[in-house]
């Protein structure tokens, strides 16, 4: 199954943890699953995790850039 993660989505996974971040692990680790992304969508994760009012540490952001 083809899967396309919101930024929104993304973002809250990463903010709030627990059931959300767990979906996105799942699909990011199951062979089932191919998260559809485009460079686009990439760089616009990257943007929005790097806003400063996320206060997302440099471990955190890196984390999920390598996913």
């Amino acid at each position: 199954m083809r899967i396309v993660i919101d930024t929104n989505v993304l973002i809250s996974a990463v903010v709030a943890g627990g059931n959300p971040e767990k979906l996105i692990l799942f699909v990011a680790k199951n062979q089932d699953f191919q998260w559809i992304v485009s460079d686009y969508i990439l760089g616009e994760y990257k943007r929005v995790l790097g806003r400063k009012k996320l206060k997302l540490s440099e471990t955190q952001k890196q984390r999920w850039f390598n996913l």
